[in-house]
């Protein structure tokens, strides 16, 4: 696996892990913040919540 690639994955795992608990904010929901809500429900079984 590419350095960067890992380097990348475990700051996000981290923050993942550091999130368990508390509410995750994403502001829009562009592909950034597709992203992150799939990496977080495959990875770390979060299910995001949506509000309109």
């Amino acid at each position: 696996m590419l350095e960067e690639l890992k380097e990348f994955r475990d700051k996000l795992d981290n923050l993942m892990c550091s999130c368990m608990d508390k509410t995750i904010v994403i502001y829009g929901y562009g592909y950034s913040g597709r992203f992150i809500a799939w990496y977080a429900d495959y990875y770390h079984s979060i299910k995001p919540r949506y509000s309109g």
